[in-house]
């Protein structure tokens, strides 16, 4: 990801996708060189969030038609194979795990944290919750509320690459 800084939402879940591609496209503005990895949870809802993509006028690639990750990239990826997430994690600036902006109790945050990312998730962590207070508490993870809450926060580690390396 030479020359452009990566936002990677993971597990992603009807209602989450249009908070996170509205967010994207405000920061799109301040930071020019940031790519969106957007991975919806269910590959049933891939037609879903296609034409979500198309409705709000984003540039983007499925990764099945992608040849690799090549030289023009597209503003979004959108993350339409199994399997490849845990891996495109390590790409990332700043990682979302989805489930938890609705209240589907949340995902795994181990996948990013592997990769030591900063992580962000939504306050409906049910499933995951002692891994996502153990987070919170040891300032690998930020609870965000909702589109004002991303904005501020992916913004704030974009600017501050000694918070992002920190967490």
């Amino acid at each position: 990801n030479e020359g452009c800084r990566v936002l990677v939402a993971g597990s992603t879940h009807r209602g989450e996708e249009e908070i996170l591609v509205d967010v994207f496209v405000f920061l799109k503005s301040q930071f020019p060189d940031l790519l969106l990895v957007l991975a919806p949870r269910h590959p049933q809802r891939f037609g879903e969030v296609e034409r979500l993509l198309q409705r709000r006028n984003v540039n983007y690639k499925r990764r099945s038609q992608m040849n690799g990750f090549g030289t023009a990239l597209p503003e979004v990826i959108f993350l339409d194979t199994l399997g490849d997430l845990p891996g495109i994690y390590g790409l990332a600036d700043v990682a979302f795990v989805g489930g938890s902006l609705v209240d589907v109790g949340g995902h795994n945050l181990i996948e990013p944290a592997r990769w030591r990312k900063p992580i962000l998730f939504g306050p409906y962590m049910a499933t995951f919750a002692d891994i996502a207070e153990e987070m919170k508490k040891n300032g690998g993870g930020i609870e965000v509320n909702g589109r004002e809450d991303l904005m501020r926060e992916i913004s704030d580690l974009l600017t501050d690459p000694k918070k992002a390396m920190k967490m």
